[in-house]
């Protein structure tokens, strides 16, 4: 796992970013340029900021809102109390959505472009890779999204909207591409280094990364049609993750008052009250004597041992590919329970050493020989399969897909009868894209959440 300091690559960003805002030819500048965009960035520059805004996004506003959803916190205070009781508007969503189009795809759109035009080989395998991973966000929170025209701004300030399936075709399209990319024979005179803050420009690892996400792609759609999960496998052999070494994490500097903390440390330093952990989540692991609720479990505060300023956010990790391997060998066409178990296993071991709890080894042997984990004489089920992803993977934005896709772990409605199954569009887009969806609530589906 390759975790660098951001402090020396965030200012490469900031001198961009200044630049741009320089860029005035004369006083009054030509009328016919925008002084406050850049002109051009490097692709050091573009990955950096494409980077950092998607892990933002993921372990900040998307990670609260699917953690509320799901029961992992509990909306204590303020407006996070009446998120938990589902009083989310399309105003509240303005920044997430912007995050992902305006800043994180559109960053990796000229990336890629810029990557293209020069065979910079790994840089566009990359910048397709991690495109893959932002659209594949909206359309799992959002379904139908602009995409195929969302970036024409010299055609249109109004694009059309993709359907969700739509939008899975590209997606496993740029995976397709950002491997053959990252296979090339030459990567290209200039590679990603220190500006790529997840893997430092390794091109294999990208790869493990790109047959990662695209198991889990496939994994999504496995309510459409159950061949998906056997594709889902079929990409996981092609070479995953063979340990939590190969995590796709970003490392956070902790620069102190907030600047360059992790965005959970940030919330719970400025916002500490406002979120705790939910009853549900406590019960779970309380109800399995599991010792990852000293950790997990943990006061939301700036003390929180897994939250810390430093933390490295994983946005694709070991641990969540061998849960998705004991979920798809169950539900293939011809189950492989001994190989559901063995992953299953490996998924709890896994999430035991990076939970940070005393004498990780021992307890996970214990933990493991009770019949409510693990079944003597029986094979796993998938309850306790999601069950168990569900602990491990805390406050992680895809416990929600899961929950949408199993129906595991139960949850009752904190407030009516429905528990939210999607976001609703951004008040943004309503006001300005007259080709938004309209009537859209948050108990809806998208297009692979079939009943």
């Amino acid at each position: 796992m390759l975790i660098k300091n951001i402090k020396s690559a965030g200012l490469a960003l900031m001198t961009t970013a200044f630049l741009g805002l320089s860029a005035c030819q004369s006083y009054f500048g030509d009328v016919n340029v925008d002084g406050n965009a850049p002109l051009d960035a490097s692709p050091a520059a573009l990955l950096l900021s494409s980077e950092t805004r998607l892990v933002y996004t993921i372990g900040g506003d998307m990670t609260r809102f699917s953690a509320l959803f799901t029961q992992q916190v509990e909306g204590f205070a303020r407006q996070f109390q009446v998120y938990y009781t589902y009083g989310v508007l399309p105003g509240d969503l303005n920044t997430m959505w912007d995050n992902m189009y305006s800043g994180t795809l559109a960053d990796l759109k000229r990336l890629q472009a810029k990557s293209d035009a020069n065979n910079y080989n790994v840089y566009g395998g990359i910048a397709r890779a991690l495109q893959a991973h932002a659209l594949m966000m909206v359309a799992d929170y959002w379904g139908d999204a602009p995409f195929s025209t969302g970036f024409d701004i010299d055609k249109t300030l109004q694009p059309t909207y993709d359907t969700q399936a739509q939008l899975y075709t590209t997606i496993l399209t740029l995976l397709t591409d950002a491997r053959t990319k990252l296979a090339a024979a030459t990567p290209g005179s200039l590679v990603p280094s220190s500006t790529d803050i997840i893997y430092g420009g390794s091109a294999a690892k990208w790869t493990k990364y790109c047959n990662v996400l695209a198991a889990r792609a496939y994994l999504h759609l496995g309510k459409l049609d159950a061949a998906n999960y056997s594709k889902a496998l079929a990409e996981l052999a092609k070479g995953g993750f063979a340990a939590s070494a190969d995590d796709a994490r970003f490392g956070f500097s902790g620069g102190g008052a907030g600047v360059g903390d992790a965005p959970w440390a940030q919330f719970n330093s400025q916002r500490a009250g406002d979120i705790i952990p939910a009853p549900k989540y406590k019960s779970i692991l309380t109800g399995l004597n599991d010792p990852r609720l000293a950790t997990y479990g943990a006061t939301m505060n700036a003390s929180h041992p897994i939250f810390t300023p430093t933390q490295a956010v994983g946005i694709l990790t070991f641990t969540e590919q061998k849960f998705m391997e004991a979920e798809c060998k169950l539900k293939s066409a011809t189950p492989d329970t001994a190989g559901a178990r063995g992953a299953y296993l490996a998924g709890i071991q896994s999430s035991f050493n990076e939970s940070k709890i005393a004498n990780a080894a021992t307890a996970y042997t214990t933990y493991i020989g009770q019949a409510t984990v693990v079944p003597q004489n029986a094979p796993v089920t998938l309850e306790q399969v999601m069950t168990q992803k569900y602990l491990a993977m805390y406050t992680d934005p895809e416990v929600f897909n899961d929950w949408r896709r199993t129906g595991f772990p139960t949850l009752t409605p904190l407030t009516g009868n429905a528990i939210p199954r999607r976001l609703v569009y951004p008040q943004t887009e309503l006001d300005l894209n007259g080709n938004t969806p309209k009537n859209i609530n948050l108990f809806g589906r998208v297009g692979w959440d079939i009943q």
